[in-house]
């Protein structure tokens, strides 16, 4: 259904001060038509009207689009974008870097093309690494956490790190809170990690060498 979506269709309504303080796309809904990435795409013009940021998570899927069209359509989500999450190796294939930059390389890379934004690229069993607006670098390891269902983490991941972001204190908590909901995603079967924020919070404030987190 959102394939047929068109701008004139989004609630304008909605976009509004105080009625929300961030919207979040990903680069799957402008892969699935024209009109889904000019509905998208209007999206952040109203959200960002209305004073809210606006974080675009690149999620490349290659059965939906090649990287050639992928870039071309992603690139005003990514040059709008205040806050932008991707896994290093969409770095590497999407903006051809070398299959052996190190992740804070990388993440540097992309700071400086995307001036101003907040980037996050995610490593999977070794975590995440993110610079901020100021062009600072962190580097998060990820918790240790037994794998029953890898499939979500990464949507878990953004989910604690835009948690963190909101209502915590800047980049460190934000991606210490996004790694910590990947971990707890880890340990559920399926694709939709059903949690409570204090599982993901007992996480976080654990103090280091804890026991590999399971169910």
């Amino acid at each position: 259904a959102i394939s047929r979506m068109r701008p004139e269709q989004l609630p304008k309504a909605l976009f509004q001060a105080g009625n929300a303080r961030l919207l979040h796309l990903t680069g799957i809904t402008p892969a699935l038509s024209r009109s889904a990435a000019e509905t998208a795409l209007r999206a952040v013009e109203l959200a960002q009207d209305a004073g809210w940021q606006v974080s675009f998570d690149l999620n490349y899927r290659a059965k939906l689009w090649d990287i050639a069209a992928a870039r071309a359509a992603c690139q005003p989500f990514m040059q709008r974008a205040n806050i932008l999450i991707l896994p290093l190796r969409d770095g590497i294939s999407f903006f051809g870097m070398a299959s052996q930059i190190s992740p804070e390389a990388a993440c540097r890379a992309l700071a400086d093309a995307y001036p101003g934004t907040t980037l996050v690229m995610t490593l999977g069993g070794d975590g995440a690494v993110g610079c901020d607006d100021s062009g600072n670098l962190i580097r998060q390891a990820a918790f240790p956490a037994e794998e029953v269902g890898r499939l979500g983490a990464g949507d878990a991941f953004t989910a604690g790190f835009l948690y963190g972001m909101l209502e915590k204190n800047g980049l460190a908590d934000a991606l210490r809170w996004g790694t910590a909901a990947a971990a707890v995603k880890y340990t559920i079967p399926g694709d939709i990690p059903v949690m409570e924020k204090e599982e993901v919070e007992r996480l976080v404030d654990a103090s280091p060498g804890a026991p590999k987190l399971s169910r």
